[in-house]
């Protein structure tokens, strides 16, 4: 081999080494990008003006933000509805649509067969949810979820506007519950955070408890963004329980709780003095 090589010009030398190191390179690199799905940049949706407003801050109540890319802060997506999930642990409402043709493009087929639309707790009371095979418009922010998958997926999340054709006009939201927060006014870094949410039908002194409420905890502290998000559902008698450990840094706190069972909703905070040991 060395004395045919030795016998073949320089020329050709380099042409034989071509032919036979470039495949495989190329095979290589083709492997490598099969596997790691390199992302191709897809359209974005428009945003449908005249039907709702675009949120300034459209990530607010939304739990643990950083992990989401924001492609566009408003944006409408149309298509059909074919799963409607409550999340949980985060008590969202999760809803997989699948998208008319012309929104088909806005999402990779390699990564995902369904447009992914979530609720927040907080938006629940005035955003009235589709059934299962139900063509609607839904409005909201267009993200990239970096949790979901490896390679992201593509969300409107949160969304705070769907609209279906058949639909009639939704029962406004209603700010009428009555709601008691139980909380210390200060513990110690590390030490144990206990919390209590009561939920009435109102706030009249003979109020009914309500059992199955959504409870969606928030702890922010006083300056900067919120860092912590719970959520719970209230007993039988209308209480809902938060056993927190208190690992923020040192400083005061305010607590946000937010419940609401169907369109009836409210709101209560208190501030929570997180101390050095």
């Amino acid at each position: 081999m060395r004395l045919r090589l030795q016998s073949l010009g320089r020329r050709q030398v380099i042409a034989l080494l071509a032919a036979v190191v470039l495949p495989i390179l190329g095979a290589g690199l083709l492997l490598q990008a099969t596997q790691s799905h390199i992302l191709i940049p897809l359209p974005t949706p428009g945003w449908q003006a005249g039907a709702t407003e675009c949120r300034r801050d459209a990530f607010a109540h939304v739990p643990r933000p950083d992990s989401l890319d924001v492609v566009s802060a408003c944006a409408t997506v149309t298509g059909t509805v074919r799963r409607v999930n409550v999340d949980p642990v985060k008590l969202e409402v999760d809803i997989l649509v699948e998208p008319d043709r012309d929104n088909a493009n806005y999402i990779d087929p390699g990564i995902q067969r369904f447009m992914i639309v979530k609720v927040l707790p907080t938006d629940q009371p005035s955003v009235t949810i589709p059934q299962v095979d139900e063509h609607a418009s839904f409005f909201g922010a267009w993200v990239i979820d970096r949790r979901a998958s490896a390679k992201g997926t593509r969300e409107l999340y949160p969304a705070w506007l769907i609209r279906t054709s058949a639909q009639a006009p939704a029962a406004p939201a209603r700010n009428i519950l009555g709601l008691k927060l139980s909380a210390p006014a200060s513990v110690e870094v590390g030490s144990p955070l206990r919390l209590s949410a009561s939920v009435r039908s109102s706030t009249a002194p003979d109020a009914r408890p309500l059992s199955e409420s959504r409870v969606y905890l928030e702890l922010q502290p006083s300056s900067g963004p919120v860092t912590r998000w719970v959520a719970r559902i209230t007993d039988t008698f209308g209480i809902a329980t938060f056993n927190l450990a208190s690992l923020e840094v040192p400083g005061t706190y305010t607590v946000w709780i937010h419940a609401s069972k169907g369109r009836d909703y409210g709101t209560v905070q208190t501030e929570v003095q997180i101390k050095r040991r």
